[in-house]
């Protein structure tokens, strides 16, 4: 699952959690030893009203830091860490409640998690030169910015693709900072949209970087299974699957190769795994760089409300016209 779904779904939990254990634990105190008493009479009614207070506000903490994790994880990260450290010292004070505790401790742990990711999101940025408008999103077209990391700009790798009715449902992963992203595209678009594709198709899911060589590996029903080769050795151990039709249309290698700001010189390509001598030979294609160090102004689509650049013409997110 991806890291920020898994964010998301554990912080949901610890806060729900540690809204209902306040409840739960009269009614199991007495079944087991380690809850240590019925919180309903003198001293344990006080209890009972200081972890209710403090599981309802850490639910509120938790599902708001959920709704941030694919916004704003710095905040997601400290809303989340602060509510796990309230927990679990509540859940001392309430004479060492363990399951009060044991929520506060995921909460913390999910926080802590979410930094980890946050902290992989400025790395990345340093690199593709955020906020500036990164290499996809000078190309120019809607459907580059579209198909870009939404925390960092930097172009997604397309690891799978399905078509469910008329759209085509894309999942991507950021070779920068990890963070996944879905997506779904118009069939009455393709011819627009597949040269974007097939250049995030024949990108390495580790460095971002043009594939070595993109080998078809099997094929069941109406998907075919691919096996990408880094060029400077990356393994990518995920195969990536396309719905069979639209492979013709992105299995060969894109003409230009952007590349990312920042990246390390180009070493020869020598492969170190055992599938090496199946990779056929192909044409390093140069690369280059195009960063505008510009700053503009922040504005709104006024279709889906996203923040976009004073020089966009088109929305990163819906497509809409924005001038």
């Amino acid at each position: 699952m991806p890291k920020l779904s898994t964010i998301y779904n554990l912080a949901i939990l610890g806060g729900l959690g540690a809204a209902v254990t306040p409840f739960i634990t009269p009614l199991i105190g007495r079944s087991f030893w380690f809850i240590p008493i019925y919180y309903f009479y003198g001293f344990g009614f006080v209890l009972f009203l200081l972890m209710l207070l403090i599981g309802i506000l850490a639910c509120v903490m938790a599902v708001r830091a959920a709704d941030y994790v694919s916004k704003m994880p710095q905040r997601a990260a400290s809303d989340l860490k602060t509510a796990g450290i309230l927990v679990i010292v509540v859940g001392i004070i309430a004479l060492f409640n363990v399951l009060f505790i044991l929520f506060g401790i995921l909460l913390l742990a999910t926080g802590v998690e979410t930094d980890s990711v946050w902290k992989k999101i400025q790395q990345a940025r340093i690199r593709t030169g955020w906020p500036f408008q990164t290499v996809a999103t000078a190309a120019g077209t809607p459907w580059a910015r579209q198909i870009s990391c939404q925390f960092c700009g930097a172009p997604m790798v397309v690891l799978t693709a399905s078509a469910r009715g008329h759209l085509v449902h894309f999942e991507t992963q950021c070779p920068l900072d990890e963070t996944h992203d879905s997506m779904k595209l118009p069939l009455s678009r393709l011819d627009s949209w597949t040269p974007v594709v097939a250049d995030r198709l024949h990108r390495c899911q580790k460095c971002g970087e043009r594939t070595a060589g993109l080998i078809v590996v099997g094929q069941s029903g109406m998907s075919t299974s691919l096996q990408a080769y880094c060029i400077v050795g990356h393994r990518n151990s995920t195969y990536r699957r396309v719905w069979t039709p639209l492979y013709p249309h992105v299995a060969r290698l894109p003409s230009g190769d952007v590349g990312i700001q920042g990246r390390p010189a180009r070493a020869q390509f020598q492969p170190t795994f055992r599938e090496s001598h199946h990779i056929p030979k192909t044409q390093t294609i140069s690369s280059s760089i195009s960063v505008v160090t510009r700053r503009g102004s922040i504005g709104f689509c006024t279709q889906c409300g996203v923040k976009v650049e004073s020089s966009d013409v088109y929305c990163f997110r819906c497509g809409h016209q924005i001038r």
